[in-house]
């Protein structure tokens, strides 16, 4: 039997961070959606992106090791 596999797509945005968690059939399992509160520092913003990530596996109840690759989309330039 073959294994689930997943992939995260994750919107790095000025105002909010957007986590998905897809299905390697491309069906849609779950997202979660947290602030980014750049205001906070680079830091926090990087603590929000895993947060983000491990709401949306926690959601879905998926486990890490299952997930293949996280895409991140962001506008400008990350540094």
């Amino acid at each position: 039997m073959a294994r689930d596999e997943y992939a995260i797509g994750l919107d790095l945005g000025g105002t909010k961070i957007l986590a998905g968690l897809v299905h390697s059939s491309g069906k849609m399992l779950g997202q979660t959606l947290l602030p980014t509160a750049s205001q906070e520092g680079a830091e926090a913003v990087i603590d929000r992106v895993l947060a983000a990530i491990e709401g949306v596996l926690a959601t879905a109840q998926v486990e890490r090791r299952s997930v293949r690759g996280v895409g991140i989309a962001s506008a400008g330039v990350i540094g």
